[in-house]
Formats: C-alpha cells, sequence, structure tokens
C-alpha cells in the first residue's frame, strides 16, 4: 500500500513537473564581430505582417514576417519589404513549437542580421540576430532577448551555456560597431 503511494505520488509530481521544465536550443555563440562576418545584410526596419505556412510536404511549419526595411547598415537590400523566415508557428489547430526562434511581432522595430538564400532571409544565430530598436528615457537604444537559447562558450567551456543578461546599448554606438567591423570584413587578409 505505501508503495502504491509513494508510486502514485511520483507520478503526480511529473505530471505537474513536466509543463513547466524548460527546453532551449544549442547554438553556436556569435559576437557581433561574428555575426557581421556571417550576415548578407544587417538592416533596420518594422513588422509589417507575419504568416504562417507548411514547408511542400507538410512536415514542417514556418512564420514568414515581412519586414518594411528603413536603414540597410550593411550589404544589399534591394527591395523596400523583404521576408524573414523562421521555423515554428501555427496554421490551423496545429502549432510547432522551436526554442530559440526570435518574437517578430507586427509593429516592432527591429534590427536584424540576416543571410539569404536569394528569395527570403533568415536571422543569423536564430534570436542573437534580432534586437528590438526602442526609446528608452529619451535614448535609442537595441536590446535583445535570449530566452530558449543555450549560447555555446568555446572559450571557457564549450559545452557550458552562457546566458548573460546584457545591457541595453545605444543605437548610434551598435551601429557604428557593425560598420566597423564590416569595413574589416571587406579588407582582404594578408
Amino acid at each position: 500500500m505505501r508503495a502504491q503511494a509513494v508510486l502514485i505520488t511520483a507520478v503526480m509530481m511529473t505530471a505537474v513537473a513536466l509543463p513547466t521544465m524548460s527546453s532551449a536550443t544549442t547554438v553556436r555563440g556569435f559576437t557581433t564581430q561574428g555575426m557581421v562576418r556571417e550576415a548578407a545584410a544587417v538592416v533596420r526596419g518594422k513588422v509589417v505582417a507575419q504568416h504562417s505556412l507548411y514547408n511542400a510536404d507538410k512536415s514542417r511549419i514556418y512564420t514568414e514576417s515581412t519586414l518594411r526595411v528603413t536603414e540597410t547598415i550593411t550589404g544589399k537590400v534591394t527591395t523596400k519589404d523583404i521576408t524573414v523566415r523562421q521555423m515554428g508557428g501555427t496554421v490551423g489547430q496545429v502549432t510547432m513549437f522551436v526554442s530559440g526562434v526570435a518574437q517578430l511581432p507586427v509593429g516592432q522595430e527591429v534590427l536584424l542580421f540576416l543571410r539569404t538564400d536569394g528569395a527570403r532571409y533568415y536571422l543569423v544565430g536564430m534570436a542573437q540576430g534580432k534586437y528590438r530598436v526602442a526609446v528608452i528615457k529619451g535614448r535609442e537604444v537595441v536590446t535583445r532577448r535570449l530566452e530558449g537559447l543555450n549560447i555555446m562558450d568555446k572559450v571557457t567551456d564549450p559545452h557550458k551555456a552562457s546566458m548573460k543578461p546584457e545591457p541595453d546599448v545605444s543605437y548610434a554606438d551598435f551601429k557604428a560597431q557593425i560598420l566597423t567591423f564590416a569595413a574589416q570584413k571587406k579588407v582582404p587578409a594578408k
């Protein structure tokens, strides 16, 4: 009887704990310089639309966000509106959740580090490649949220996730840093 009570208690505790367990996607960590190096373009813009869709064989769901580009910091973007694709989303009653994708809500002003396949764009390093642009206390800043990502820290321990909170950074300073790294990217190695 006691063993049965212990088993029932263990099952109930597991059932309560499972929904609160967090999941994360482990990715290679990028410095700002590394993201500039990987990016085909770094742009600022406003998310103006979003929809989710299945791939051709309906084995995956993607969310496509339309970004109205207001500034191209590096790279070439030839259209005013671009499509940024990420895995996950909801189509009808079916949801595919992927930890570590960036939230791109309609109406939000963002700075994105982007790769491209020629048709659409993808974030460098998942949520690492997205910064929100906001005015805080009268100062234009960029902020970044990395929930759902375990970022590999190769320097100290390749198996340890680094999730240090980042301070808000001045948009102008961050843009200058990106431009400096982009200029270094163009200089041929000797």
